[in-house]
Parts: structure tokens; sequence; C-alpha cells
């Protein structure tokens, strides 16, 4: 039964670490194709998922849309922050469904209980930004932000580590409730990259000693494929160099 709601049939998340969804007592089936990531001290710190799956996905039966199922996931978890890396087609081929509204100020109702609207768009270089107010019945609405990075092909590393390590600043910055969700179209190549580098940034805010390998060892322990090629790999590798660099001068700058 839950075979469908996968996007890639050999991409499972380990059933000791998997989200559960509670959303309705009617549901036959509390699965979503996401898992709990946590740091050194046992803290859930990021959920990684795969890009939920749209109606156009669905013809023939081979899959079921999970758009509603991922919705209702960010408001259970009370996620803040999107983090999405792929982007809907490549090279001809379906990624991720459009899961937002398209529209700014046209409330998408999602079922009987959630709604949503786009409130504000904005874009840069590096990203689109897309604001969400989410909305549940007889509850307070939360704001969702949608960071969408837009050059980043599946299986490959981004074209420039900079531009990747300025999107990450930019949301860390932020300082947003945790889980952050974060996801791109099976939910391990560079969902895996950017989680492990959040992680190795919070090791060093907090200055401590920081192993990649042993990280890496960690997330793939916690959901299959994290980091899927040697490219991936590498990035990680020369994306915290330049952080570890940039806060060297800054410190010297400071002096």
């Amino acid at each position: 039964m839950n075979i469908r709601k996968n996007r890639f049939y050999d991409i499972l998340p380990y059933d000791y670490n998997r989200v559960k969804l509670n959303h309705s007592k009617l549901e036959k089936t509390d699965y979503i194709n996401a898992t709990y990531v946590k740091n050194d001290l046992g803290q859930i710190t990021h959920i990684a998922a795969q890009g939920p799956i749209g109606e156009l996905e669905t013809l023939g039966g081979r899959r079921d849309t999970t758009i509603r199922d991922f919705w209702h996931m960010i408001w259970q978890e009370n996620v803040e922050c999107i983090v999405m890396l792929t982007l809907c087609v490549e090279g001809l081929r379906h990624k991720c469904a459009i899961y937002w509204p398209e529209n700014a100020e046209e409330p998408i109702k999602i079922d009987d209980t959630l709604q949503m609207t786009m409130t504000c768009i904005t874009e840069d270089e590096i990203c689109f930004q897309r604001e969400i107010k989410l909305e549940k019945a007889g509850q307070k609405p939360r704001m969702i932000m949608q960071w969408h990075y837009k050059d980043w092909l599946d299986c490959t590393a981004p074209e420039n580590s900079e531009l990747l390590l300025s999107f990450m600043q930019k949301i860390r910055k932020e300082n947003y409730n945790r889980p952050k969700l974060v996801h791109c179209s099976a939910g391990v190549g560079r969902t895996g990259v950017y989680i492990c580098l959040d992680l190795l940034l919070d090791a060093l805010d907090k200055s401590k000693h920081i192993n990649v390998f042993e990280m890496v060892k960690m997330l793939r322990e916690t959901r299959v494929n994290m980091v899927q090629t040697p490219e991936q790999y590498a990035t990680i590798y020369e994306t915290i160099a330049m952080a570890i660099r940039q806060r060297q001068n800054s410190s010297v700058a400071n002096e």
C-alpha cells in the first residue's frame, strides 16, 4: 500500500527513524518518505524528505500523490523552513511537484482541514524565497518560508560552492525553529550534502572538531544513500573549507 507513495522504489526510509503521520484516524497508513535527522546530542535538527509527488506523476497508477501528506507533515512537525534543492523538471523528467500556490494571495485548499496562501515571493541570483501562510481549522495560522535553490542538478555537485555557502548562510541567519525540512527529488543526494554541511557549520559555531567522513557515515546510517556521488562528497570538503577560511579572515580583520 505504501510503495506507490515513493518517488523511487529503492529509496526508502528506515523504519526506526521515519516520520509517522498522525493527521487523521481515518487514514489507512501513517507513511511518508521522510526521515528524522539528529545531531550528536540526539536532537532532531532536520527532516530529510523526497520531493512531493504530484498528479501528473500518478498516471497509470504507479504512484500516489503525496502533496497532502507533505503539508500535513509540515504542520505536524511545526516546520518553519523548507529547503528545496531541485528543479521541478530536469531533463524532461519530473523531479518534484509544484506543491505550493503559484499565484500570490490566492488561497489553495489542501483538504478539509488545511489551506495555504503564498503571501510573498522574492528572487535573487541564488534562489526563490516563497512565504506561505498555512492555516488549519480552529488553530492559529503559521508562516512557512521555502528557500528554493536554483542551480543544482540531480546526482551532481553544485556548479558554484560559494553560492551554495552563501545560500546556507542566508538561511542560518534567520534562526528558524528546528527541524528544517530539506528535500531534493529522492531526498538523499543533494539533501545529504546540505544537511551534512549544516551540521558541520553548527559544529564550527560551537568550536567543535569536525570530521566530514564520520558525518557522512552517520547520515548514511540515518537514511540510505545520503550524499550520492564522489563529486558531492568533494563539495562538502570544498564548502566547509571555504567557511573556515571566511571565519579565519574575519577573525584577523577584527584583531
